[in-house]
């Protein structure tokens, strides 16, 4: 794999430091994850354009891995339902993740299987230090409209 290969001439010239993974590909462009105190990104990417003829992009923030692979892969499929979703807190420390689902997915009884089973697989997919992926808000009851009947003793 091309980042094993870039982390390897990195380790040889004792910058051991980094971490690098893929999270997408096309024909064109290679997005790539780093986390590093050693290595600037721009070396990195000189690394890659020696090795490559595709356009490099380096995600550094992990806010900014996680809402770009929000963006991508799972927004679309939230909104096909009726619902929105915003990124509220990212903790790469923990791996954790804080979303916010709105919209037709707010009193879903599906959401949070969507979004601790589904959104979860798909970002851990991508970027590997996700651990969990949790809701910004407690979830709420839907309200029918109906009262039900007091228990009886």
């Amino acid at each position: 794999m091309l980042e094993d290969e870039i982390i390897q001439q990195l380790k040889e010239e004792q910058k051991k430091d980094i971490k690098l993974y893929k999270i997408e590909e096309d024909q064109n462009k290679i997005i790539f994850g780093l986390r590093t105190k050693s290595v600037d990104k721009s070396e990195i990417q000189k690394i890659i354009a020696q090795k490559t003829a595709k356009e490099v992009i380096i995600l550094s923030d992990p806010f900014e891995e996680v809402e770009y692979v929000l963006n991508r892969k799972v927004i679309d499929y939230i909104k096909s339902h009726g619902g929105e979703l915003k990124l509220v807190k990212v903790d790469q420390e923990k791996g954790e993740v804080v979303v916010s689902m709105s919209g037709a997915c707010a009193l879903c009884p599906s959401a949070v299987v969507t979004m601790k089973a589904g959104i979860r697989r798909i970002l851990s997919q991508f970027i590997p230090w996700v651990k969990r992926v949790e809701p910004a808000e407690e979830p709420k009851e839907p309200d029918f409209g109906f009262k039900l009947a007091p228990k009886t003793t």
